[in-house]
């Protein structure tokens, strides 16, 4: 258990990841490489995968790191490192990187922040060649001055005390037991996890670079002789194993145990690759019979390499005296024939076939070559000179090859040439037979170059007349489906299907709409059309399109073919596609649905691009693969090892702009941007070592974006004109797979300027408010000013009109009531002419009081509102003593001050109801009820007499009279409900409500009369 627990310890100080198929030949592998000319050093001593994703790489001009596109120095926000020549790189337990220097000791840096350990902090003065991290979690450092050993607070460098004798540590490696090794010019010492000090010494033997062990426990040791395989530490001197590469030149100077188990190492050569666990006799030098070798003639940047390591995505990295080299699996793998002199290494491939056992032929209208059969790593089985090959079919038994003597049989077994058909004669001018299928029935159908389609039939050729003009039209793509149908496609777009005598044309009438259609093809009954706007399925006597995401993988469509698992595979012009079987089912369910692709494209190596004619370039082998051919090289890719997803990138935002000057962001606090910031650039990046072309970012900045911004592959964002205020930045990256990384984020607060600060805009909304309030004032005095002279020129001709009408029309009719009581005076008291005389005098003196009344109004203006209920009781009284009827008045609630114009309205309306009650109801009593109530005022008029007539009723008056019709009016005008109608037990009852808003001023409460007094006083100030 605790052997198990150091084994998962190890494992978790590892870069986790994927690796590469040991099965796979280095020349199979996506080789890439990097040179000055990229950007790239090449003085690469040491480098290794850091936490973040990124390369690291110890050069003598300091670290550097790569992203797999490109490379930077290694940026610091807080502290310096104190040399610029690294000689080891160790990934850290808490996420950073250890650095040793060759002069300045040992440097910690993490997330831009460096802390250097030197002779001060127990690291002896000297080179540091590497490190090692124990069972128990502790750093070792080995260099010139020795060993030192870090438990995480400080170091503390190694001597007699703790068992250690040795002057120098040449190297230092951690085994899965949890022991330390260090090798010496005394030989090995070995540290034990639980023990306080070392063994004593093992051997005499010194290693130039450290151990490796491999995924099954195998240690690699690279010495001074060469590299072998050892049992145990303890016998790292015996020969237990026979030597992998031996030579005593001593130039192999690194090596790597990839997590497949693979050994890489170099040689005076190059680089090397092998699985075996030694082969070589004793005594004997070289390098095992069944490693492979990748030299500079294979594109090597340099014969010289410094060092190796592999990524977590399982690439291997190896750096020489000329560059950066990748080595990568890629899914499709490159054909590169072998053994066959005179062939071309890259084979370039125009049209294949199916062959025997896995392999497949290979043909190219060139003298180059023109025809192989080949296996699928590269080996070449068969090569016919036939010259110049336009064109392959399949033959029962064998092939048909259209060279430029014929139309030549072959036989498959051994490439015997059996027969040759000539050309027609209508082909002879070129004699270049560019395509052709064999039908169920025997018959060869050819497409000739400028001659068109012919038929070889019995021996012979023809034309067949049904065809677009005569056959002479010239087809891009010929297929001879099962049930014997000949379709062709032309340059047109258009579709031609000849069966039993009768020929059918399908365009966009009838759903093919794909530009031009260089391929078709047939599965279990479906014919399928490839072309430049997609892919189409012929079903139910028309073509229906399909659809895929991305919609780049059938756009372009070269070559096409239905797998006999059922998946689709495409080669079109800018790589290639896979879309599984599953989702060509949905698609044939529901044409809607958009079938889900893997492309595969230049990252993949697929470079170069694929001719319009090149339609047989996609074929399945006997053993499931899958071959393509572009104009730049043929490959093959093999569904039934399909990679794993990749893990997930870690994005990191690296550097931020503000108004074009770097900000590092603080170790703890947080960050803040000076007042006035208004344009900001975020620089982020992430680590996909293998696919950095496929790395999609999105981001969005909270508090400003509403939803994440699609970058795709650029690694900036710049937002301008921010205002004040706390933001965050966040970013993601996917990788190739659609792998999310978690969420980088950077929050920050741009601080305000002093008139951006809430107490400025507070104060200048005050002052806002104030000069608001000022206008305010000085509008309300010159409103005031002006209402004062009218108010004054109206007062003055009321009391012109008051005056005039005092001198005139009250003097006079005070004469003639004088004048009239005198001539009563002469009549005799019983006389009934003298009582009618002094009751129309009494008439005269309430209407003379009336006109004063009026008169005082308009000298002392509108503040009738108080009395008009006085008034109307007097009136009705009048009335009552008149008619001989009685009257009663009451009020109900607390009476309140009227408007002026209300009270004039009100009365009017009541009085007018009182001289109709009096006068035409023939009634006994007649009542005025008022009532107060907090929803306005209600006056009620009613009598007991004979009710309203018929013609009042019906009408709502009586013709020629406008008493009602101006009660209703005055009423309107007020804004109130004024009803007649009669009432229970006979007679006549008006009812008026009045809304309080209309019949008296608004209730305030302390702060509002308070507000109104200081407004009132405004306009007392404005008044003069």
């Amino acid at each position: 258990m605790r052997a198990f627990l150091l084994w998962l310890m190890f494992m978790l100080a590892s870069p986790c990841g994927l690796a590469i198929d040991a099965a796979r030949g280095i020349h199979q592998l996506q080789h890439t490489r990097w040179t000055a000319s990229d950007g790239a050093p090449d003085d690469i001593i040491v480098m290794t995968q850091g936490h973040d994703g990124f390369l690291w790489l110890g050069t003598h001009a300091g670290v550097r790191r790569f992203d797999g596109l490109r490379f930077e120095p290694v940026r610091v926000r807080q502290g310096s490192f104190p040399d610029t020549v690294a000689l080891a790189l160790k990934r850290a337990a808490d996420g950073g990187m250890w650095i040793g220097w060759q002069v300045g000791g040992i440097s910690h840096v993490k997330d831009g922040v460096v802390r250097n350990y030197a002779e001060p902090q127990g690291v002896q003065a000297g080179a540091i060649w590497g490190f090692a991290i124990g069972g128990d979690g502790a750093v070792w450092a080995a260099g010139v001055s020795g060993i030192s050993r870090f438990d995480g607070r400080r170091w503390q460098t190694m001597g007699a005390a703790q068992g250690y004798t040795a002057q120098k540590a040449s190297a230092v490696f951690a085994d899965r037991d949890g022991r330390v090794a260090v090798f010496s010019e005394k030989g090995l010492f070995i540290w034990q996890a639980t023990q306080s000090r070392f063994a004593p010494p093992i051997g005499r033997l010194d290693l130039r670079a450290p151990p490796q062990q491999g995924p099954d426990g195998r240690i690699y040791l690279l010495e001074m002789r060469g590299i072998r395989i050892i049992e145990s530490l303890e016998r790292y001197e015996q020969l237990d194993h026979r030597w992998i590469y031996r030579d005593t030149s001593g130039t192999s100077g690194s090596m790597l145990v990839d997590r497949a188990g693979t050994l890489w190492f170099d040689s005076q050569y190059g680089l090397h690759r092998t699985r075996s666990a030694g082969a070589l006799a004793p005594g004997q030098l070289g390098i095992s019979s069944d490693t492979e070798s990748f030299l500079p003639r294979d594109g090597l940047s340099n014969v010289l390499v410094g060092s190796m390591c592999d990524d977590n995505e399982g690439n291997v990295w190896v750096s020489t005296y000329g560059g950066l080299d990748r080595f990568r699996q890629a899914a499709p793998v490159v054909l590169r024939t072998r053994a066959a002199p005179g062939v071309a290494e890259v084979f370039r491939t125009q049209e294949m076939l199916t062959g025997p056992a896995g392999a497949m032929w290979l043909s190219r209208d060139d003298v180059l070559g023109p025809l192989l059969l080949a296996r699928a790593d590269g080996t070449v089985l068969r090569a016919p000179r036939l010259g110049p090959v336009s064109a392959i079919l399949a033959a029962p038994g064998g092939l048909w090859v259209a060279a430029r003597a014929g139309l030549q049989q072959l036989a498959g077994a051994d490439g015997r040439m059996l027969r040759t058909i000539a050309y027609p004669l209508g082909a002879a001018a070129l004699k270049r037979m560019r395509a052709g299928v064999l039908a169920p029935d025997g018959s060869i159908w050819g497409v000739f170059s400028g001659a068109g389609v012919f038929q070889y039939r019995d021996g012979t050729w023809r034309r067949e007349p049904l065809l677009p003009d005569g056959g002479a039209k010239v087809p891009l793509a010929l297929l001879a489906d099962a049930a014997g149908r000949l379709w062709l496609s032309y340059a047109d777009g258009s579709v031609a299907m000849l069966e039993k005598g009768r020929l059918h044309a399908f365009g966009p009438a009838q759903g093919l709409d794909l530009g031009k259609i260089p391929m078709l093809i047939e599965y279990h009954g479906q014919v399928w059309a490839g072309g430049q706007r997609g892919v189409a399925l012929w079903r139910g006597g028309r073509f229906v399109a399909l659809r895929s995401e991305p919609a780049s993988a059938t756009e372009g469509v070269v070559g096409l073919l239905r797998a006999r698992d059922g998946s689709l595979w495409l080669n079109h012009g800018s790589g290639a596609a896979q879309i599984p079987a599953a989702q060509v089912e949905l698609a044939l369910r529901d044409a809607a649905h958009a079938m889900r692709a893997t492309s595969y494209d230049a990252v993949d190596g697929l470079n170069g691009s694929i001719g319009m004619l090149h339609n047989r370039s996609v074929a399945e082998a006997d053993d499931g693969k899958i071959w393509f051919s572009r104009q730049s090289a043929t490959f093959w890719i093999d569904p039934r090892q399909a990679l794993a997803a990749l893990p997930a990138p870690r994005v990191e935002i690296g550097a931020l702009l503000a108004d074009g000057r770097r900000v590092d962001p603080p170790a703890s606090a947080g960050l803040q941007l000076a007042a006035g910031t208004r344009d900001v650039q975020f620089h982020y990046n992430a680590a996909s070592l293998g696919t950095p072309e496929r790395l999609q970012f999105r981001y969005r900045l909270d508090g400003y974006d509403t939803q994440w911004q699609q970058a795709g592959g650029r690694r900036l964002a710049q937002y301008t004109g921010l205002g004040p205020g706390s933001y965050r930045f966040e970013v993601i990256a996917a990788n190739g797979d659609g792998v999310d990384s978690a969420v980088a984020q950077l929050p920050f607060r741009v601080l305000p300027a002093f008139y951006q600060t809430w107490w400025f805009r507070s104060l200048c909304a005050a002052l806002l408010l104030a000069a608001a309030y000022g206008a305010y004032r000085w509008r309300l005095r010159q409103h005031a000013a002006r209402l004062q002279v009218r108010m004054e020129a109206q007062q003055a001709e009321r009391e012109r009109i008051a005056r005039e009408l005092h001198d005139t029309l009250l003097q006079g009719t005070q004469a003639m009531i004088l004048h009239f009581h005198n001539a009563s005076m002469a009549i005799a008291e019983d006389d009934p002419a003298r009582a009618a005389m002094l009751r129309a005098l009494d008439d005269a003196d309430r209407m003379l009081g009336e006109g004063r009344d009026h008169v005082h109004d308009l000298r002392a203006g509108d503040d009738g509102g108080a009395r008009w209920s006085a008034i109307l009781r007097r009136e009705g009284e009048r009335l009552a003593a008149q008619h001989g009827i009685v009257f009663r008045y009451a009020e109900e609630g607390e009476a309140r001050m009227l408007h002026a114009r209300a009270a004039h309205e009100i009365y009017r309306i009541a009085s007018e109801a009182l001289r109709n009650a009096f006068q035409h109801a023939r009634a006994q009593v007649v009542e005025v009820a008022v009532r107060y109530a907090r929803g306005g005022i209600e006056l009620v008029v009613r009598d007991d007499g004979q009710g309203l007539p018929p013609v009042v009723a019906a009408n709502g008056q009586i013709p020629g009279h406008w008493g009602m019709p101006g009660m209703r009016e005055r009423a309107a005008r007020l804004g109130a409900r004024l009803s007649v109608g009669g009432r229970d037990g006979g007679g006549t009852q008006w009812r008026l409500r009045v809304p309080a808003r209309r019949a008296w001023p608004a209730a305030h409460g302390p702060l509002r009369r308070w507000w109104q007094r200081w407004r009132r006083s405004g306009v007392e100030d404005a008044t003069p």
